[in-house]
C-alpha cells in the first residue's frame, strides 16, 4: 500500500509496516499482527547501509533467510538492488559509496550555483538537506536568480540603446525583441521560486516574498541582494553543520547556545561581513514578528 511514502506490505502470509524518519529513509518494518519490529534499517548521509537487523515473528534476531523480511525500497524513499549496491532513481542510478550518480544530469548547470556545473553529484553534496526522486536535479532559488540577472543585464544593455535615441524616434518608446524575451524569462524565474527547496525554509521564505513583492521584478541590486542572502544562508548553515561535527568527533559538550534562538543573531552578524544591508534590515525585523 502507498501513501505519500510506502505504507504497508505484504509477503507471503506476512504483512509489515513501514516507518520513516524525516528524510523519507525506511527504518522500521512492523509485523502487523504480532507488533513486532521485523527489520531495522541505519544508513549514513549518503545512503550507506551501515547497519540491518532482522527479528523473527516474535521479535526474536535471526538470520534465517526464511524468516528475515527484507525492504528493497530504503534510503529516502529509493529502490535499493542489492547485487549491485546501486539506488535507482529512475532517471539515473545512484551510487551512495561515490556519492555519485551513473550518468551525467540532463540539466547543465548555472555559474551562478559552481555546485550545479558538476553533473555527477548527489543533491549538491547536501543529502540531509535535499533528495532527488527523479534523478534529474531541479533549478534550485540560486539557479533562478542567476537567470535573472542575466536577463536583467540583456533588458538594461538595449535599454541603454532605447535611451540614446531621439525622442521623436518611435523605438525609443517600444520594448526590443530581446527585452520581451528576457523579461518573459524573468517573469517565468519568478514564478518558479516559490517551488524552491529554499522557500521551504521559513527565513528564506521571508526575504524570497520580500523580493517577488517589488514592482517589476525589483532592481538589479534587489536581486543581487536575494542572492547575496541566500548564498550566505547556506554558508552559514554549512558553517554550523561543519562545527556541529567537529564538536561531535571531539565528544565536546553542546553549545550552551543551541536552541536558544541565536541563529538569526549569527545569521545578522554574518549578512553584515559581506555587505548585504537590506538583507540585514529585513532579517532583523523578522526577529520581533
Amino acid at each position: 500500500m502507498i501513501g505519500i511514502n510506502l505504507i504497508s506490505r505484504e509477503t507471503g502470509s506476512d504483512k509489515v509496516y513501514y516507518f520513516n524518519n524525516g528524510h523519507a529513509d525506511v527504518t522500521v518494518l512492523l509485523d502487523a499482527t504480532t507488533k513486532n519490529i521485523r527489520s531495522l534499517y541505519k544508513y549514513d548521509e549518503f545512503g550507506n547501509i551501515t547497519s540491518e537487523t532482522y527479528y523473527d515473528s516474535n521479535g526474536v534476531k535471526t538470520t534465517d533467510e526464511n524468516e528475515i523480511i527484507k525492504s528493497q525500497i530504503l534510503y529516502a524513499g529509493y529502490q535499493y538492488d542489492e547485487e549491485s549496491k546501486y539506488y535507482n532513481l529512475h532517471a539515473r542510478y545512484y551510487d551512495p559509496q561515490t556519492a555519485r550518480f551513473l550518468k551525467q544530469d540532463t540539466y547543465r548547470g548555472t555559474v551562478a550555483d559552481p555546485l550545479s556545473l558538476n553533473l555527477y553529484t548527489y543533491c549538491h553534496n547536501e543529502p540531509m538537506m535535499y533528495y532527488d526522486p527523479t534523478g534529474h536535479s531541479e533549478k534550485s532559488a540560486v539557479d533562478l536568480i542567476g537567470e535573472i540577472i542575466a536577463a536583467k543585464k540583456i533588458y538594461e544593455e538595449d535599454q541603454d540603446w532605447r535611451d540614446g535615441l531621439w525622442l521623436v524616434d518611435p523605438r525609443r518608446h517600444v520594448r526590443t525583441k530581446a527585452q520581451k524575451k528576457a523579461a518573459s524569462s524573468a517573469e517565468t524565474a519568478r514564478s518558479s521560486m516559490k517551488s524552491t527547496k529554499a522557500y521551504e525554509d521559513s527565513t528564506l521564505r521571508k526575504a524570497i516574498d520580500s523580493y517577488l513583492d517589488k514592482e517589476f521584478g525589483g532592481t538589479m541590486e534587489d536581486v543581487l541582494d536575494l542572492q547575496k542572502t541566500i548564498l550566505s544562508y547556506k554558508n552559514l548553515l554549512n558553517r554550523k553543520k561543519h562545527i556541529a561535527n567537529q564538536k561531535s568527533r571531539e565528544t565536546v559538550e553542546p553549545d550552551s547556545n543551541e536552541g536558544t534562538g541565536n541563529d538569526a543573531d549569527s545569521f545578522i552578524e554574518w549578512l553584515k561581513q559581506i555587505e548585504a544591508p537590506c538583507a540585514v534590515a529585513v532579517v532583523a525585523k523578522w526577529r520581533f514578528l
